[in-house]
């Protein structure tokens, strides 16, 4: 069709282009094609639509990938245009400029193309959320910037449990920071996966939000960890803390009581570490039977 035939010929003239690395060129050719309409600027719906197309067209992965692979290299002079040449293509093209963000070492340019990101980011929520499945510490960051900061909070959610899923430890501890203390409940399911993360720092934030939750079911999760076979590697501090939020979300003081009462002679650290945190969960939870108890141990 015609719209497929002008489309093929600006394939071509962008190759052409590109071939013989006259980026300027193109970054004028594209400029030329967004004000096209008709002639004497009379508007022809036919000539619109083929630009759109021709803008979306460019504005897929392999044409973002293509004029922004010298970016790294320290003599080409094209950069500004390349930069502009991002920021007049279409909205599709906010998560391939994303990604690209991750390849650039210069942070002048790394900051330019976030900035159109951000400006265009609408509609592209999920698709640049989920490059934090896989992206590095650093892109992240940036992204996190940027999407912890959209309207709409399902998107914000999304960002957040894509992110946990990233196998960068501090990716996902920066995920889980980002909860909002508003929305706790809303997340719930987010910090029980993080709960069982196999790094302290994760783990230690999950529980420090869901310790805002008093509920059964947060509690009884909190719990079910403190009873798993991996909690005894745990360090004493994250073995206290545990054992403070399921106190703070109303677990069983009987449980405690059990674990100070029945430890008595000592007979390893294992135990001992029980009856510390056996210890502060009482006092945490006020539970008068467990004073005399208590003082019999000052």
């Amino acid at each position: 069709d015609r719209r497929g035939r002008i489309t093929a010929l600006f394939d071509r003239l962008a190759d052409l282009l590109l071939i013989h690395n006259d980026v300027g060129d193109l970054e004028r050719l594209l400029r030329t094609i967004r004000r096209l309409t008709g002639p004497e600027d009379r508007v022809i719906r036919e000539n619109v639509l083929a630009i759109e197309h021709i803008v979306e067209h460019w504005s897929a992965q392999p044409f973002v990938d293509r004029i922004t692979s010298h970016l790294n290299h320290d003599e080409f002079p094209y950069t500004p245009s390349v930069v502009a040449i991002c920021n007049l293509l279409s909205r599709r093209a906010v998560p391939h400029i994303a990604r690209v963000v991750g390849r650039v070492h210069d942070r002048g340019v790394r900051e330019k193309l976030l900035r159109i990101v951000k400006e265009k980011i609408t509609g592209q929520q999920r698709a640049v959320a989920d490059l934090l499945r896989d992206a590095d510490r650093q892109l992240a960051h940036d992204l996190f910037q940027i999407l912890a900061k959209v309207e709409d909070p399902d998107d914000v959610q999304y960002a957040i449990n894509t992110a946990l899923e990233n196998p960068e430890p501090s990716v996902r501890l920066e995920a889980v920071s980002l909860i909002p203390l508003d929305r706790l409940e809303m997340y719930r399911p987010a910090l029980f996966q993080a709960l069982s993360d196999f790094t302290k720092p994760v783990r230690s934030k999950a529980v420090h939000l869901l310790a805002r939750l008093p509920t059964k079911a947060v509690a009884q999760k909190i719990f079910a960890v403190i009873s798993g076979e991996s909690f005894k590697d745990y360090e004493l501090d994250e073995k206290r803390r545990f054992h403070a939020a399921a106190a703070l979300t109303g677990y069983e003081v009987s449980y405690w009581m059990e674990r100070f009462s029945t430890s008595g002679l000592l007979a390893s650290k294992q135990s001992e570490q029980d009856r510390h945190c056996a210890a502060i969960a009482l006092g945490i939870r006020l539970h008068r039977p467990a004073v005399e108890a208590l003082t019999k141990e000052l």
